[in-house]
């Protein structure tokens, strides 16, 4: 019997949201348990968002659970442990004697070149659901960084190969299937929990223009969110935030606007990197409390005050200005030292935005605050 797939759609008009549903079989997750929306916008522009749990980032999940990530790796938090989690018990019960496999064994040597935290995530979203390379000519495709960060594309593509093995092997699939119910649970609560619809349109309105898709993934063992984005056949991007479920979440909001914030600054500060990286120097007062959470570069640093920065703004638009004071202090109070002046240099874009309709126009205007603080 041919799987269907579990989808929850809508089309929003300015009045109207309509929701239609779907049963789903057992099988539907070597698709995903995804929900599914379309807003469409006075100027007919369609934003597509979904939440799902993907079998890919699970089975790297799984993976890493295996390779005591965060026990090798001081400051990784990639897997939470804090707190009761039936289904990590679960996956204790199931993988425990996987714990020397070659995928995991491998894994591990790649960690060693820099295959953790975002790069490994954008190597299982390259991926579909047969373990192969979406794209054929992935290789040619990639920037020379990322390979190195793999050991190089043939040791991708043995991972990939080990990966089919550890599938194989733990009867990965079933094991999905037995957990259906719980991934179902996770999806619908947080659709449930948070104003996703109004988020992604304050988010598209802040920065001015759309993304093809915005992808939250919920990876029910991570202790951390992630925010990789990757450019599909057509040159748009798929913007992506990886993240816990909703209740093992402090703030929910925040980390989703953050999260999908990163598929907008990050390209621009990639493209603007030559004066970013000349205020390297501002980086040596808050190196300490960088490093506690896994920033050891100026130019993550920089990016992730923009990022903070924007969010704090976005946050002013959805819940106002106590929310956003807080979150701004949260910020300062990690070490985010410059986040001030930023976050008003955003109030000035806003209030100029028939001269920078987008977040593109201003960038210049936002790094240039760097400079500034490093004379």
């Amino acid at each position: 019997m041919k799987p269907e797939k579990f989808s929850l759609a809508g089309i929003l008009n300015k009045r109207t949201l309509i929701v239609t549903t779907a049963v789903f079989l057992l099988l539907y997750f070597l698709t995903n348990c995804t929900r599914q929306s379309t807003i469409e916008d006075n100027n007919l522009v369609n934003l597509n968002y979904n939440v799902s749990v993907n079998k890919n980032i699970e089975l790297l999940t799984v993976i890493q659970y295996l390779a005591d990530f965060d026990l090798k790796y001081e400051g990784g938090h990639i897997i939470a442990e804090d707190k009761e989690s039936i289904y990590r018990d679960n996956v204790k019960k199931h993988f425990a004697e996987y714990r020397e496999h070659p995928a995991v064994v491998l894994y591990e040597e790649m960690v060693n070149y820099g295959f953790a935290f975002d790069t490994s995530t954008r190597f299982m979203l390259y991926v579909d659901d047969n373990l192969e390379f979406k794209d054929p000519n992935m290789e040619k495709a990639l920037a020379m960084e990322e390979k190195e960060k793999w050991g190089g594309f043939e040791k991708g593509q043995k991972f990939l190969i080990a990966l089919k093995e550890f599938e194989s092997d733990t009867n990965f699939n079933d094991f999905c299937k037995e957990s259906l119910e719980i991934y179902n649970q996770f999806v619908y609560d947080f659709e449930a929990k948070i104003p996703l619809k109004n988020m992604i349109e304050l988010l598209v309105t802040f920065y001015g223009y759309t993304h093809d898709s915005y992808n939250i993934i919920i990876a029910p063992l991570s202790a951390s969110g992630k925010g990789p984005y990757i450019e599909n056949p057509n040159g748009d991007l798929e913007a992506y935030c990886i993240c816990a479920p909703i209740d093992n979440l402090t703030n929910p909001v925040e980390m989703v606007i953050h999260e999908f914030s990163h598929s907008y600054i990050n390209p621009l500060a990639f493209k603007n990197s030559y004066p970013i990286l000349k205020a390297s120097h501002l980086l040596e007062p808050i190196s300490q409390e960088m490093k506690l959470i896994s920033y050891g570069s100026w130019m993550t640093v920089a990016i992730e005050h923009i990022v903070r920065a924007s969010t704090a703004r976005i946050i002013y638009h959805l819940e106002g200005q106590e929310s956003a004071a807080q979150e701004l202090q949260k910020q300062i109070n990690k070490g985010f030292i410059y986040i001030e002046p930023i976050y008003n240099k955003l109030i000035e874009y806003e209030k100029n935005r028939n001269i920078y309709p987008t977040i593109d126009e201003f960038f210049s205007e936002i790094i240039s605050i760097f400079r500034h603080l490093a004379k």
